[in-house]
Protein backbone atom coordinates (compact mmCIF):
# COMPACT_ATOMS: atom_id res chain seq x y z
CA UNK A 1 0.00 0.00 0.00
CA UNK A 2 1.61 3.74 -0.99
CA UNK A 3 2.17 5.61 1.74
CA UNK A 4 0.50 9.36 0.86
CA UNK A 5 1.81 12.08 2.77
CA UNK A 6 0.43 16.10 2.54
CA UNK A 7 2.87 17.96 -0.27
CA UNK A 8 4.24 20.28 2.11
CA UNK A 9 5.57 17.30 3.95
CA UNK A 10 6.84 14.35 1.28
CA UNK A 11 9.83 16.05 0.47
CA UNK A 12 11.75 15.74 3.94
CA UNK A 13 10.49 12.44 4.44
CA UNK A 14 12.07 11.29 1.15
CA UNK A 15 15.62 13.02 2.28
CA UNK A 16 15.18 11.46 6.03
CA UNK A 17 14.12 7.74 4.80
CA UNK A 18 15.54 6.94 1.74
CA UNK A 19 19.15 5.19 1.66
CA UNK A 20 22.07 6.39 0.47
CA UNK A 21 22.29 3.63 -2.50
CA UNK A 22 18.64 5.03 -3.45
CA UNK A 23 19.91 8.75 -4.04
CA UNK A 24 21.56 7.91 -7.34
CA UNK A 25 18.21 7.64 -9.32
CA UNK A 26 17.48 11.28 -8.08
CA UNK A 27 20.70 12.91 -8.82
CA UNK A 28 21.26 14.51 -5.41
CA UNK A 29 24.75 14.88 -4.59
CA UNK A 30 26.14 15.44 -0.78
CA UNK A 31 27.94 18.52 -0.07
CA UNK A 32 31.20 17.42 0.26
CA UNK A 33 30.77 16.43 -3.90
CA UNK A 34 29.79 19.57 -4.68
CA UNK A 35 32.37 21.61 -3.55
CA UNK A 36 34.71 19.25 -5.28
CA UNK A 37 32.65 20.35 -8.42
CA UNK A 38 32.68 23.54 -8.20
CA UNK A 39 36.96 23.23 -7.27
CA UNK A 40 37.34 21.02 -10.56
CA UNK A 41 35.13 23.73 -12.86
CA UNK A 42 37.55 26.51 -11.97
CA UNK A 43 40.49 24.22 -12.21
CA UNK A 44 39.23 23.25 -16.09
CA UNK A 45 38.62 26.93 -16.32
CA UNK A 46 42.18 27.84 -15.51
CA UNK A 47 43.69 25.38 -17.47
CA UNK A 48 41.23 26.60 -20.52
CA UNK A 49 41.94 29.92 -20.05
CA UNK A 50 46.32 29.35 -20.21
CA UNK A 51 45.41 27.38 -23.04
CA UNK A 52 43.33 30.71 -24.99
CA UNK A 53 46.47 32.96 -24.01
CA UNK A 54 49.27 30.79 -25.58
CA UNK A 55 46.96 30.62 -28.79
CA UNK A 56 46.30 34.17 -28.64
CA UNK A 57 49.94 34.78 -28.34
CA UNK A 58 51.07 32.66 -31.10
CA UNK A 59 48.38 34.70 -33.28
CA UNK A 60 50.33 37.91 -32.66
CA UNK A 61 53.76 36.35 -33.48
CA UNK A 62 52.40 35.03 -36.53
CA UNK A 63 51.57 38.41 -37.68
CA UNK A 64 54.71 39.47 -39.40
CA UNK A 65 56.82 42.36 -40.05
CA UNK A 66 55.63 45.45 -42.19
CA UNK A 67 58.64 47.79 -43.05
CA UNK A 68 58.95 51.54 -41.73
CA UNK A 69 59.29 54.18 -44.17
CA UNK A 70 61.50 56.14 -43.23
CA UNK A 71 63.72 54.36 -40.99
CA UNK A 72 64.19 55.67 -37.27
CA UNK A 73 67.87 55.23 -35.51
CA UNK A 74 67.40 54.08 -31.98
CA UNK A 75 70.97 54.45 -29.75
CA UNK A 76 74.04 52.95 -30.92
CA UNK A 77 75.15 48.93 -31.09
CA UNK A 78 78.84 47.64 -31.02
CA UNK A 79 80.45 44.50 -31.85
CA UNK A 80 83.51 42.60 -33.13
CA UNK A 81 84.58 42.00 -36.84
CA UNK A 82 88.01 41.29 -38.34
CA UNK A 83 91.01 43.13 -38.40
CA UNK A 84 92.03 44.39 -41.27
CA UNK A 85 95.43 42.70 -41.49
CA UNK A 86 93.60 39.22 -40.73
CA UNK A 87 90.89 39.91 -43.02
CA UNK A 88 93.01 40.45 -45.80
CA UNK A 89 95.13 36.41 -44.55
CA UNK A 90 94.26 33.62 -46.01
CA UNK A 91 92.59 32.14 -42.72
CA UNK A 92 89.96 34.93 -42.57
CA UNK A 93 87.00 32.44 -43.23
CA UNK A 94 88.09 29.86 -40.87
CA UNK A 95 88.08 33.08 -38.19
CA UNK A 96 84.78 34.76 -39.25
CA UNK A 97 83.51 31.36 -38.35
CA UNK A 98 84.86 31.22 -35.31
CA UNK A 99 83.34 35.13 -34.33
CA UNK A 100 79.97 33.50 -35.35
CA UNK A 101 80.51 31.89 -31.90
CA UNK A 102 81.66 34.15 -29.52
CA UNK A 103 80.94 37.64 -30.89
CA UNK A 104 78.90 39.89 -28.77
CA UNK A 105 77.01 42.94 -29.20
CA UNK A 106 76.03 45.64 -26.78
CA UNK A 107 73.72 48.58 -26.87
CA UNK A 108 73.75 52.25 -25.65
CA UNK A 109 72.06 55.26 -26.49
CA UNK A 110 75.20 57.47 -26.91
CA UNK A 111 77.75 56.40 -29.14
CA UNK A 112 81.22 56.26 -26.29
CA UNK A 113 79.22 53.44 -24.50
CA UNK A 114 79.99 55.57 -21.83
CA UNK A 115 77.99 54.98 -18.26
CA UNK A 116 77.38 57.13 -15.04
CA UNK A 117 79.88 55.99 -12.40
CA UNK A 118 79.91 57.85 -9.78
CA UNK A 119 77.99 61.35 -8.44
CA UNK A 120 80.66 63.44 -6.61
CA UNK A 121 79.87 66.35 -4.70
CA UNK A 122 78.37 69.76 -6.71
CA UNK A 123 76.48 67.67 -8.88
CA UNK A 124 79.68 66.84 -11.25
CA UNK A 125 79.13 63.05 -12.69
CA UNK A 126 81.44 60.60 -13.32
CA UNK A 127 81.31 58.32 -16.65
CA UNK A 128 82.88 55.20 -17.25
CA UNK A 129 83.68 53.20 -20.70
CA UNK A 130 81.45 49.77 -20.78
CA UNK A 131 83.88 46.87 -21.00
CA UNK A 132 82.85 44.17 -23.53
CA UNK A 133 84.52 40.94 -24.25
CA UNK A 134 84.22 38.05 -26.53
CA UNK A 135 81.88 35.08 -25.67
CA UNK A 136 83.02 32.30 -23.09
CA UNK A 137 82.02 28.89 -24.43
CA UNK A 138 80.51 26.28 -22.39
CA UNK A 139 81.64 22.86 -22.57
CA UNK A 140 78.48 21.74 -24.41
CA UNK A 141 79.79 24.86 -26.97
CA UNK A 142 83.09 23.59 -27.13
CA UNK A 143 82.42 19.92 -27.87
CA UNK A 144 81.19 21.14 -31.18
CA UNK A 145 84.07 22.88 -32.81
CA UNK A 146 86.53 21.17 -34.55
CA UNK A 147 89.45 20.12 -34.01
CA UNK A 148 91.10 22.79 -35.65
CA UNK A 149 89.32 25.09 -34.18
CA UNK A 150 89.86 23.55 -30.55
CA UNK A 151 93.21 25.00 -30.35
CA UNK A 152 92.62 28.50 -29.73
CA UNK A 153 90.32 28.03 -26.67
CA UNK A 154 91.63 27.54 -23.59
CA UNK A 155 89.79 26.36 -20.31
CA UNK A 156 89.29 29.02 -17.53
CA UNK A 157 87.46 28.12 -13.85
CA UNK A 158 84.64 31.50 -12.79
CA UNK A 159 82.34 31.17 -10.45
CA UNK A 160 78.82 31.37 -11.08
CA UNK A 161 76.74 33.97 -8.74
CA UNK A 162 73.60 32.31 -9.54
CA UNK A 163 74.45 28.71 -9.17
CA UNK A 164 77.09 29.51 -6.22
CA UNK A 165 79.64 27.31 -7.28
CA UNK A 166 82.67 27.33 -9.81
CA UNK A 167 82.70 26.17 -12.74
CA UNK A 168 84.81 25.43 -16.16
CA UNK A 169 84.77 27.54 -19.45
CA UNK A 170 86.78 27.75 -22.51
CA UNK A 171 88.39 31.05 -23.64
CA UNK A 172 89.79 32.31 -27.07
CA UNK A 173 93.64 32.56 -26.88
CA UNK A 174 93.97 35.18 -29.14
CA UNK A 175 91.66 38.13 -28.61
CA UNK A 176 93.72 41.14 -30.71
CA UNK A 177 92.45 39.51 -33.99
CA UNK A 178 89.20 41.22 -32.91
CA UNK A 179 88.57 44.54 -33.01
CA UNK A 180 85.36 46.92 -31.99
CA UNK A 181 83.00 48.64 -34.42
CA UNK A 182 80.58 50.89 -33.47
CA UNK A 183 76.88 51.64 -35.97
CA UNK A 184 73.86 53.43 -35.50
CA UNK A 185 71.13 50.97 -34.27
CA UNK A 186 68.47 51.67 -37.16
CA UNK A 187 65.13 50.13 -37.08
CA UNK A 188 63.79 49.65 -40.24
CA UNK A 189 60.78 47.55 -39.68
CA UNK A 190 58.08 46.77 -36.49
CA UNK A 191 55.56 43.97 -36.18
CA UNK A 192 51.67 44.18 -37.56
CA UNK A 193 49.64 45.26 -35.12
CA UNK A 194 46.24 43.47 -33.97
CA UNK A 195 44.72 45.70 -30.75
CA UNK A 196 41.78 43.25 -30.51
CA UNK A 197 44.06 39.99 -29.93
CA UNK A 198 45.66 41.83 -27.37
CA UNK A 199 43.06 43.29 -25.72
CA UNK A 200 41.57 39.93 -25.04
CA UNK A 201 45.35 38.62 -24.42
CA UNK A 202 45.64 41.45 -21.77
CA UNK A 203 42.13 40.53 -20.31
CA UNK A 204 42.92 36.75 -19.43
CA UNK A 205 46.40 37.69 -18.42
CA UNK A 206 44.85 39.49 -15.69
CA UNK A 207 43.20 36.88 -14.47
CA UNK A 208 45.41 34.04 -14.75
CA UNK A 209 48.52 36.78 -12.98
CA UNK A 210 45.98 36.98 -9.64
CA UNK A 211 47.94 35.92 -6.81
CA UNK A 212 45.71 32.93 -5.98
CA UNK A 213 44.81 32.08 -9.46
CA UNK A 214 48.55 32.20 -10.46
CA UNK A 215 49.49 29.74 -7.35
CA UNK A 216 46.23 27.44 -7.98
CA UNK A 217 47.52 26.64 -11.18
CA UNK A 218 51.17 26.25 -10.45
CA UNK A 219 50.00 23.70 -7.92
CA UNK A 220 48.27 22.07 -10.63
CA UNK A 221 50.49 22.00 -13.17
CA UNK A 222 53.36 21.33 -11.60
CA UNK A 223 52.49 20.09 -7.86
CA UNK A 224 52.31 21.46 -4.63
CA UNK A 225 56.39 21.65 -3.28
CA UNK A 226 59.64 23.16 -4.51
CA UNK A 227 61.93 20.11 -5.78
CA UNK A 228 65.58 21.14 -6.31
CA UNK A 229 67.47 19.12 -8.97
CA UNK A 230 71.13 20.89 -8.55
CA UNK A 231 73.68 19.42 -6.30
CA UNK A 232 73.60 18.97 -2.84
CA UNK A 233 75.46 22.02 -1.25
CA UNK A 234 77.94 21.78 1.57
CA UNK A 235 76.06 23.94 4.04
CA UNK A 236 72.86 20.84 3.60
CA UNK A 237 75.35 18.29 4.80
CA UNK A 238 75.09 16.93 8.80
CA UNK A 239 78.57 15.90 9.76
CA UNK A 240 77.19 13.89 12.38
CA UNK A 241 74.48 11.98 10.29
CA UNK A 242 74.31 8.16 10.95
CA UNK A 243 77.29 8.36 13.39
CA UNK A 244 77.45 6.98 17.27
CA UNK A 245 77.51 8.85 20.03
CA UNK A 246 81.18 7.61 21.43
CA UNK A 247 82.54 8.00 17.67
CA UNK A 248 81.37 11.61 17.84
CA UNK A 249 82.70 11.97 21.26
CA UNK A 250 86.14 10.31 20.74
CA UNK A 251 86.61 13.07 17.40
CA UNK A 252 85.74 16.17 19.05
CA UNK A 253 86.35 15.74 23.19
CA UNK A 254 89.83 16.67 23.13
CA UNK A 255 90.16 15.52 27.48
CA UNK A 256 91.18 11.81 27.81
CA UNK A 257 88.42 11.62 30.61
CA UNK A 258 86.00 11.37 27.89
CA UNK A 259 87.47 8.79 25.79
CA UNK A 260 85.02 5.94 25.61
CA UNK A 261 86.02 2.54 24.93
CA UNK A 262 82.78 0.37 26.16
CA UNK A 263 79.59 1.44 24.06
CA UNK A 264 77.22 -0.83 26.47
CA UNK A 265 77.41 -0.01 30.40
CA UNK A 266 75.30 -2.76 31.01
CA UNK A 267 77.91 -5.50 30.11
CA UNK A 268 80.10 -4.38 33.45
CA UNK A 269 79.38 -4.59 37.02
CA UNK A 270 78.74 -0.91 37.39
CA UNK A 271 79.13 2.56 35.49
CA UNK A 272 78.45 5.89 36.25
CA UNK A 273 77.62 8.14 33.32
CA UNK A 274 77.01 11.99 33.32
CA UNK A 275 76.37 15.22 31.51
CA UNK A 276 78.30 17.55 29.67
CA UNK A 277 77.75 20.38 27.22
CA UNK A 278 79.52 19.66 23.64
CA UNK A 279 80.49 22.14 20.61
CA UNK A 280 80.69 21.09 17.57
CA UNK A 281 81.48 22.82 14.88
CA UNK A 282 78.83 22.27 11.68
CA UNK A 283 79.76 23.90 8.75
CA UNK A 284 79.42 27.37 9.09
CA UNK A 285 77.93 27.78 12.79
CA UNK A 286 78.36 26.01 15.56
CA UNK A 287 75.99 23.64 17.40
CA UNK A 288 75.56 23.15 21.31
CA UNK A 289 75.24 19.24 22.22
CA UNK A 290 74.72 17.41 25.41
CA UNK A 291 76.91 15.08 24.89
CA UNK A 292 76.52 11.74 27.84
CA UNK A 293 79.61 9.79 28.67
CA UNK A 294 80.02 6.21 30.17
CA UNK A 295 82.85 5.49 32.38
CA UNK A 296 83.74 2.01 34.49
CA UNK A 297 82.90 2.88 37.97
CA UNK A 298 85.27 4.74 40.05
CA UNK A 299 84.09 6.32 43.45
CA UNK A 300 82.79 10.30 42.58
CA UNK A 301 85.40 12.08 45.05
CA UNK A 302 88.30 11.21 42.69
CA UNK A 303 90.20 14.04 41.18
CA UNK A 304 89.22 13.21 37.68
CA UNK A 305 85.10 13.19 38.71
CA UNK A 306 85.57 15.70 40.99
CA UNK A 307 87.37 18.01 38.57
CA UNK A 308 84.73 17.86 35.48
CA UNK A 309 81.82 18.57 37.85
CA UNK A 310 83.76 21.24 39.45
CA UNK A 311 83.93 22.71 35.34
CA UNK A 312 80.94 25.66 34.51
CA UNK A 313 80.30 23.57 31.51
CA UNK A 314 76.95 25.24 31.81
CA UNK A 315 74.13 27.59 33.49
CA UNK A 316 73.40 24.15 35.33
CA UNK A 317 76.70 24.36 36.97
CA UNK A 318 76.46 26.82 39.01
CA UNK A 319 78.55 26.75 42.49
CA UNK A 320 77.71 30.59 43.53
CA UNK A 321 79.48 33.34 43.70
CA UNK A 322 82.12 34.42 45.81
CA UNK A 323 79.55 36.40 48.86
CA UNK A 324 77.37 32.76 48.95
CA UNK A 325 77.89 30.87 52.01
CA UNK A 326 80.19 27.93 51.73
CA UNK A 327 77.54 25.42 53.12
CA UNK A 328 74.97 26.85 50.52
CA UNK A 329 77.60 26.02 48.05
CA UNK A 330 78.46 22.91 48.82
CA UNK A 331 74.62 21.96 48.96
CA UNK A 332 74.35 22.75 45.28
CA UNK A 333 77.14 21.01 44.21
CA UNK A 334 75.82 17.85 45.99
CA UNK A 335 72.58 18.18 44.61
CA UNK A 336 74.19 18.63 40.90
CA UNK A 337 76.19 15.41 41.67
CA UNK A 338 73.19 13.46 42.77
CA UNK A 339 71.44 14.54 39.63
CA UNK A 340 74.05 13.82 37.00
CA UNK A 341 75.33 10.46 38.61
CA UNK A 342 74.17 6.93 38.29
CA UNK A 343 74.89 4.15 39.28
CA UNK A 344 73.81 0.84 36.75
CA UNK A 345 74.42 -2.10 38.60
Amino acid sequence: MAITLPLRCSKIYIMENLLDDDLSCFRIRSTRRRKRARIDDYDKMLLRLERECDALYQQIRSLGWTELKPPVQRGYIRFFVLCDDVQKSKRAAFYEGILKQINTVQWSDNRGFRRKKTRKQLGKKVYAIRKQELYDLQPSEFDKLSKAGKIYFYPRLTYSKQHKKPYTVYRFTEPWRFVLRVQPDMITKIRIKDFAIERERDRILKILQHPSNRRRLQRIQSGNAFHWDGPETDWYKDPLHNRSLHDILNEYWTQPTMTISITNPRDNEGFLFYFSQLSVVCGPSTVDYFAVAFTPHYDVNTPAIKNLFHRPFGKEINHGTSSDNRSQREKRISKWNNKCVRHIP
